[in-house]
């Protein structure tokens, strides 16, 4: 039962860090497309 607590416990930090890259970048104003990739001015597809 320790390995699947250390996994979730893994996942649940990767996923932390994730919303805390999330948050400072959009504070920054910077976009991240999927792979992130960040597109130029003229490249945004909307």
């Amino acid at each position: 039962m320790t390995g699947l607590r250390l996994f979730s416990n893994i996942i649940i930090a990767l996923l932390a860090v994730w919303a805390s890259y999330a948050y400072v970048n959009s504070i920054i104003g910077n976009t991240i497309m999927f792979t992130l990739v960040s597109p130029s001015e003229e490249n945004i597809p909307y």
